[in-house]
């Protein structure tokens, strides 16, 4: 059995390579994502640009909730943001803007300046 720890450490690494593929299929400047030991340092560098530019919803949405709340989304919480996508109810503008507007965000404490 994987502690959280772990859990958290594959999936960012996951994130971090979905994301440097997708830079570099795109000719665009990767972010910089670092080692995931790191991550709680390092999340805030990830621009909402390179957010926005994950290809799969269901990635994008992972990846919004690891970046912002350093957490990964319940099946709930993916399935409702994955609705509002399909069914075109919210973008994924309104889906970060969201999350950076709720409650688990602000319990958080925390300010993100995207870059």
């Amino acid at each position: 059995m994987t502690s959280g720890l772990e859990e958290f450490r594959e999936i960012y690494a996951g994130v971090a390579a979905l994301v440097t593929e997708q830079a570099e299929r795109r000719k665009v400047r990767r972010p910089p994502l670092r080692d995931p030991s790191v991550a709680h340092l390092s999340v805030l560098d990830v621009s909402r640009a390179a957010l926005l530019a994950i290809e799969d919803d269901e990635a994008f949405v992972a990846s919004c909730y690891l970046v912002l709340l350093e957490t990964v989304p319940s099946p709930r919480q993916t399935g409702a943001r994955l609705r509002w996508l399909r069914e075109g109810s919210k973008s994924r503008e309104d889906v970060l803007d969201q999350i950076v507007g709720s409650q688990a965000f602000a319990r958080r404490e925390r300010r993100v300046h995207f870059t």
